[in-house]
């Protein structure tokens, strides 16, 4: 899924599904607002083939989810990230972002959330690694590398590892 390359220009708007960080009430509001800004709606407790083929569609991320933004950089997108807590700046930080590039809401506060998408210029909040493809092959190196210390420790019994999955053996 992460190397799946960008097939059209759209912009995939993934949200957070937890009523505590989306909020309750505005789920048609946040529909409106996708739709009349040309952005398709995803929530993350969407089947993996639905956000798979949304990401294939998508050269542009915005989302208040902190996999939907993981994702979505590693895949080379830009990300619009709408963050509610130190755990997005510390994404960006981690991964060489600014952080001051989050736009911050208040969890569950879906009028904030509704009105900051309302507003969102892209352009401005978005950001996007310089080499995700580099960050990728780091990263399934260290859960490469996590595998083989479970292996170690016998807390698992085997692997085969591939580019695609690993597979418990």
């Amino acid at each position: 899924m992460l190397d799946s390359p960008v097939t059209s220009q759209n912009t995939l708007l993934f949200l957070n599904a937890d009523p505590k960080v989306s909020g309750e009430g505005e789920l048609a509001e946040l529909a409106t607002v996708a739709r009349h800004r040309g952005w398709e709606l995803l929530y993350n407790n969407c089947a993996e083939q639905a956000f798979s083929e949304a990401l294939a569609r998508s050269k542009s991320i915005v989302t208040n989810s902190y996999h939907g933004a993981y994702w979505g950089l590693l895949s080379g997108r830009t990300v619009a990230l709408i963050g509610y807590s130190s755990k997005f700046h510390s994404l960006f930080s981690g991964l060489g972002l600014p952080p001051e590039k989050v736009v911050q809401y208040d969890r569950g506060d879906e009028r904030a959330l509704v009105t900051t998408l309302r507003g969102l210029e892209l352009e401005a909040s978005g950001a996007c690694l310089p080499d995700p493809e580099a960050v990728r092959r780091a990263f399934r190196a260290r859960n490469k590398a996590f595998a083989d210390r479970l292996v170690a420790r016998k807390i698992l019994a085997g692997y085969r590892f591939s580019a695609r999955v690993p597979q418990p053996e």
